[in-house]
């Protein structure tokens, strides 16, 4: 599968219900260069489990009984910085999904998302980049969100401009940009056109070269 990681990416599950969890673990097992390490079923033993297992990846319900998916982010940046978030949750509301992207969520996805989009997230997650739900796109949160989370203070670009500059930094073409954002090719075309009119670059080198010097990918 494109896009995995040469090295097995650790999984941890949190989330209160047992059968999603064990559920959410069966499906990720049948994919290559993956292994879940372990499924938590409350917030403080996911926490302890992010300890002893040293996940790259949690993936986590934010609905849980408890201290709440923004103070659990919030401890795992304080006990294990370099652990990823990827929220799952049936809750797609705008400032819902902001907060937790604040909180230092990478991705954003509803539980019903399949198996194959979940594993494009963790190993996108995983490579550096961000991953939202296109079902985000389609609610028009998802791009919003993230452009605004994302957006350097003071930046002369709309938020949807921000959002294709980062997809471009991430090596997605035209077609597949439009396809993440839910728009047509000819909109993400426009888009890239004013970009390099506002920054005054021409080629994609130099488009993705900014939007790492503006802290909008984690590419190197």
């Amino acid at each position: 599968m494109s896009g995995e990681s040469p090295n097995p990416v650790k999984v941890l599950v949190v989330d209160d219900h047992p059968l999603i969890a064990e559920g959410i673990r069966r499906a990720l097992e049948a994919f290559k260069n993956m292994r879940i390490v372990g499924a938590a079923y409350t917030e403080e033993e996911g926490l302890r489990l992010v300890k002893t297992l040293k996940p790259d990846i949690v993936l986590l319900d934010i609905a849980m009984p408890g201290m709440g998916g923004m103070e659990v982010a919030r401890r795992l940046r304080k006990i294990a910085p370099k652990v990823k978030i990827i929220v799952l949750s049936m809750h797609g509301e705008r400032e819902y999904v902001r907060k937790m992207i604040s909180s230092g969520a990478k991705g954003y996805l509803f539980k019903e998302s399949s198996p194959q989009e979940l594993s494009r997230a963790i190993f996108a997650v995983q490579a550096g980049r961000t991953f939202f739900s296109p079902a985000l796109s389609a609610a028009s949160a998802g791009e919003d969100v993230r452009g605004r989370i994302q957006a350097p203070r003071g930046s002369k670009l709309t938020a949807r401009e921000t959002d294709v500059l980062s997809l471009i930094a991430e090596g997605l073409s035209n077609k597949g940009i439009a396809k993440r954002l839910g728009v047509g090719v000819r909109t993400v075309e426009t888009h890239r056109g004013r970009l390099m009119d506002k920054l005054d670059i021409r080629t994609t080198a130099g488009l993705t070269k900014h939007a790492v010097s503006k802290g909008l990918s984690t590419l190197k």
